[in-house]
């Protein structure tokens, strides 16, 4: 798990766990805007709010991108998440909730004999056997909710396994998630200007990581942490950093999800990107 902290305490840029909950209790219907045609904020209480929103969706969006749904949260697995997910009604972020909502209708994680035996090892570790050895007599209710639970078991292993391929390899990601490799070509480190730069951006709100992980800073979860950070700071804090959506993810995010997407078309974390995009343009046509 990464963190920021601040004034030498450490701090979680909100948990997807406790984003979700906000979502589906506090926003489950989305204020009617027409579609597109968003205005610029100008009430100070609904300007609160719209920024909270924003914060929300940016932290759940990098903490997916930051760690594998094993060790995060199913939510992203529920169609009605998705579609509560949208902000201003924005046509093109509803567009790309829509799919990953389609996503999640159909998906059906690792049909395969080791990908059952994987869930089974997980289920091992997590000290949840007993749900996989439950009577499976086909007319009780144990044995109907334990096939449901190996249904999500197998839902959330086939989305681990695919972050894992795209983000960490082996032998080496499929997709880089750091911004440093988009910035030129045959670039083998990762560490590079776009970390640099990172690091002074997190230091300039008081931030910085408490890197576990020896993750570098322009990793795009920690770039989508920064801005809800912003968000959550407040207009004014927005504004004196409007130019990080261009000059960061924005520069890169089309290339990353191209290379998400030639390796996993259609897969979560091609839509995950593709959201990304959306929701990155939305708050710089809406807020900035």
């Amino acid at each position: 798990m990464l963190y920021l902290s601040k004034s030498g305490c450490v701090i979680s840029m909100q948990s997807n766990r406790a984003i979700n909950r906000e979502i589906s209790s506090e926003e489950k219907e989305p204020a009617q805007i027409d579609s597109g045609q968003a205005p610029k904020l100008v009430d100070a209480s609904s300007q609160k709010e719209i920024l909270e929103g924003y914060a929300q969706r940016f932290a759940f969006l990098g903490n997916s991108l930051l760690s594998p749904m094993s060790q995060t949260s199913a939510i992203g697995l529920e169609p009605d998440f998705w579609l509560q997910f949208s902000v201003l009604e924005d046509q093109h972020v509803r567009a790309s909730c829509e799919k990953l909502a389609e996503w999640a209708k159909t998906y059906k994680g690792l049909p395969t004999k080791e990908g059952v035996e994987s869930i089974e090892e997980s289920a091992k570790d997590r000290k949840s056997q007993e749900d996989l050895t439950i009577q499976r007599n086909l007319g009780t209710q144990q044995n109907l909710e334990t096939q449901q639970n190996l249904a999500i078991q197998r839902k959330v292993t086939g989305v681990s396994v695919e972050f894992t391929h795209l983000f960490v390899g082996p032998p080496r990601p499929s997709a880089y998630p750091w911004e440093t490799f988009y910035r030129g070509e045959g670039i083998t480190n990762g560490f590079g200007h776009a970390t640099l730069e990172m690091k002074q951006a997190l230091q300039e709100i008081g931030l910085k990581l408490d890197n576990k992980n020896n993750q570098y800073e322009d990793h795009i979860g920690i770039e989508l942490l920064y801005i809800s950070e912003l968000c959550s700071k407040g207009i004014d804090a927005v504004v004196a950093h409007k130019s990080f959506i261009e000059a960061h993810p924005l520069s890169w995010i089309d290339k990353l999800q191209a290379s998400i997407h030639a390796e996993i078309p259609g897969g979560y974390f091609d839509l995950v990107v593709g959201l990304t995009k959306e929701l990155l343009i939305s708050f710089k046509k809406n807020i900035l």
